[in-house]
C-alpha cells in the first residue's frame, strides 16, 4: 500500500521510545501495530519495529523528566562536566538557590579544570543555551533582596 505523501512526519519522543520497549518486554505477544494503537502513535510499523530491535539501548537509556521530550539520541560533549555540573546544580536548587547562566558557566569551567580530559571546554553561550534547554531551566527575573544573591557563596558551594 503506498503512502500517504501528503502525511505529515511523527517524532517519537526518547520517553516514549523507551515506554514501548518496556511495554513489549511486558507483552511480548503483542505486534507492533498492536502497540501503535496501545501508544496511539501516527507511525508506520516500520518505524517501531526498527526502534524494538534496539529496545536493550532504549531501556538502559537515562531518561530524565525533561528530556523524554526530546527525539533523537545524540551523542553528549563534556559528559563528565555536564553530570557533574547537573548534580551540583541539583543540590544547589534544593537549598533554594538562585543559579544564574554566569554562575552555571563559571561552575562548569570549574569541573572543567578538575577534568584533564576536558581541556577544549570554553562554556560557551550556546553551550549553556543547550545545557538549560536539556535540564529544563528558564530565566526568571528577581526583583528587590532575591537579585541581591552573592555569587561567590554559590560558586563555593
Amino acid at each position: 500500500m503506498p503512502k500517504n505523501v501528503n502525511q505529515k512526519q511523527a517524532a517519537i519522543s526518547l520517553k516514549t521510545k523507551k515506554a514501548l520497549c518496556q511495554y513489549k518486554l511486558e507483552h511480548p505477544d503483542y505486534s507492533a501495530n498492536r502497540l501503535i494503537e496501545i501508544f496511539n502513535l501516527k507511525v508506520d510499523h516500520s518505524t517501531v519495529t526498527k526502534i524494538l530491535v534496539k529496545s536493550d539501548q532504549w531501556i538502559e537509556k537515562n531518561v530524565y523528566d525533561n528530556s523524554g521530550q526530546l527525539t533523537k539520541d545524540r551523542k553528549e560533549m563534556f559528559l563528565k562536566i555536564n553530570n557533574a555540573l547537573r548534580e551540583w546544580m541539583l543540590g544547589a536548587l534544593a537549598t533554594n538557590c538562585i543559579l544564574t547562566g554566569k554562575i552555571l558557566q563559571t561552575k562548569a569551567f570549574k569541573f572543567a579544570e578538575k577534568f584533564l580530559k576536558e581541556n577544549n571546554f570554553k562554556a560557551s553561550d550556546g553551550w549553556l543555551e543547550k545545557f538549560k534547554k536539556r535540564h529544563n531551566l528558564h530565566h526568571i527575573k528577581m526583583h528587590g533582596k532575591a537579585n541581591s544573591a552573592l555569587l561567590e557563596i554559590l560558586l563555593e558551594k
